[in-house]
């Protein structure tokens, strides 16, 4: 579980092989996508917003996947569940040779 009471920093490994190809190696260039959410009191993001990235675009549809996927430890208040407002993430993505 991941706490939704703080900015995380997460990285996503993604493996594959550089080809020799220039439009390829650009293509497997590392990148980051910072986004905003809102985890409900059943530990489910939403709401989710790409507020920026890096290179422009190119993982945007894979970060937000990757929030939607996360379960969340709920936010506790004076003993009660509530839902995190504007929590933000900055997923990074790196490539392994």
């Amino acid at each position: 579980m991941i706490s939704a009471s703080r900015i995380i920093f997460l990285v996503l490994v993604l493996y594959g092989c550089a080809s020799q190809n220039p439009s390829t190696q650009e293509a497997m260039k590392d990148g980051w996508v910072l986004v905003d959410y809102t985890v409900k009191i059943d530990g489910q993001a939403t709401d989710i917003r790409v507020l920026d990235s890096y290179p422009d675009n190119r993982f945007d549809q894979a970060a937000v996947k990757a929030v939607e996927k996360f379960k969340f430890k709920p936010l506790v208040k004076n003993g009660v569940v509530v839902e995190a407002h504007n929590v933000e993430q900055r997923i990074s993505f790196q490539f392994e040779e």
